[in-house]
């Protein structure tokens, strides 16, 4: 995500509750709105993985399904 987009993320990897469907692993992914340029923090916003600005929603989409193809695989 550094690399792609100068941001961070935390990952939170969930598996299925024991009163719910055996299948739902999933995952949270939680992404910093500013870049880390430089050593530090930038002042301003990243709208890139937004989804109400831009591109961002596509991106989004993009990562979902990649997230999804390797979940579904494992």
């Amino acid at each position: 995500m550094v690399d792609r987009y100068g941001v961070a993320a935390d990952l939170a990897w969930h598996q299925p509750s024991k009163k719910g469907d055996e299948r739902n692993f999933h995952l949270h992914v939680l992404f910093t709105t500013r870049k880390f340029e430089q050593g530090d923090w930038s002042k301003t916003k990243d709208r890139t993985l937004d989804d109400l600005y831009g591109k961002g929603k596509d991106e989004i989409l993009n990562l979902r399904q990649g997230i999804a193809d390797v979940l579904n695989n494992i």
